[in-house]
């Protein structure tokens, strides 16, 4: 009898793998990311009321005011929108003047290290160049372009905010519970209420976050920390909405003294 044929393995029909990139095309799209976004930046004048209130109070920051609203005739004290955007552009203030151009690139800039932040936060859970690609993707995006060159806190409150998360994962991994990590994470989740008040909501994943994900035996010790995350990081809250209380009431009110007599 002849020898049967050795058995074939059935054809794959499935498409081929697409290639991965390399460092140099990451490192190419980067360069691209940048020139893209640096390319829109201008001194165009600003055109949204919020964006005039940042610039109001830097403004008076810079020239030793205080943080008093300059567009009304009283000058009130200004309790409406958190201090920590318009105190981070008071050096641009201070150097340069009301130069649009400089106030966007600092926002700029920090929307890029938001975009850094992003890849930290996702490359262990989707590999290091999936996650750069992720944050690429990001910051191409319609939206980020948008945000990223406009004097608002929605940029700033994207690097804050992502940088706590980043650093809160970073504590909870530790087996100590005092360390430079915690004391990190801590200031950003500050940064981050104290840019949007959206960013109050992190008082309450970053103490929950140390009560289950804190490497500990026993419980005690997690209710502690979680306890003294609360009071550290509460601090500055506390006292922000002491001084912002009926803020909004405060400001009709003067508003409605600056308004011209009717005869």
């Amino acid at each position: 009898m002849a020898p049967e044929p050795p058995c074939r393995a059935p054809p794959d029909d499935r498409a081929p793998p697409l290639p991965r990139p390399h460092g140099d095309e990451l490192a190419a799209l980067g360069l691209a990311l940048l020139v893209t976004h640096a390319a829109k930046l201008n001194s165009d004048p600003i055109v949204t009321e919020d964006s005039a209130f940042y610039v109001i109070l830097a403004e008076a920051l810079a020239g030793g005011q205080g943080y008093t609203d300059r567009s009304l005739v009283t000058q009130p004290t200004h309790r409406k929108y958190p201090p920590l955007f318009p105190a981070l552009l008071v050096p641009v203030e201070y150097l340069f003047g009301r130069n649009f151009l400089a106030m966007k690139a600092l926002v700029l800039a920090l929307a890029l290290i938001a975009l850094v932040v992003v890849a930290l936060l996702l490359q262990d859970r989707v590999g290091r160049l999936n996650a750069v690609l992720l944050a690429l993707a990001v910051g191409f995006s319609p939206s980020f372009s948008t945000y990223s060159g406009a004097i608002l806190s929605d940029a700033p409150y994207l690097c804050f905010s992502l940088l706590a998360l980043f650093l809160i994962e970073r504590y909870c991994r530790e087996p100590r519970w005092v360390t430079g990590t915690g004391l990190a994470a801590a200031l950003a989740t500050i940064a981050a209420y104290l840019t949007r008040s959206l960013g109050l909501t992190l008082l309450v994943v970053f103490p929950l976050a140390v009560l289950l994900r804190k490497p500990a035996l026993r419980l005690r010790p997690r209710l502690v920390a979680a306890g003294v995350v609360v009071v550290l990081c509460a601090l500055p809250a506390v006292g922000w909405m002491a001084y912002s209380r009926d803020g909004t009431r405060i400001l009709r009110v003067d508003r409605s003294r600056c308004a011209e007599p009717t005869s």
